[in-house]
């Protein structure tokens, strides 16, 4: 998933554990998130997914703006379109 329209970013907070797949200028870049105190601010134009998460793990987003789900692009196909159009965001 992807946020495009907004300039405002996305923050994860993970209990227990999570890994996040993000891909920018077709580069991916994985992470572990397994600590309470940690957290991965997700800019607009990054496609992510999440995945491996524990048993009882619960992930939290934080937005400046209320959901609107024409604001995200959900297949990875048409964010690659996406970011050809935005240089490569």
């Amino acid at each position: 998933m992807c946020r495009s329209t907004s300039s405002a970013p996305t923050g994860l907070t993970i209990f227990q554990q999570v890994r996040l797949a993000l891909v920018a200028k077709q580069k991916q870049e994985d992470y572990l998130l397994n600590r309470p105190d940690q957290g991965l601010l997700v800019n607009t134009g990054i496609w992510r997914t999440l995945h491996d998460f524990s048993s009882g793990s619960v992930c939290f987003v934080l937005a400046s703006e209320l959901y609107d789900a024409d604001d995200y692009i959900y297949e990875y196909e048409d964010f690659l379109e996406y970011a050809k159009e935005n240089n490569g965001i």
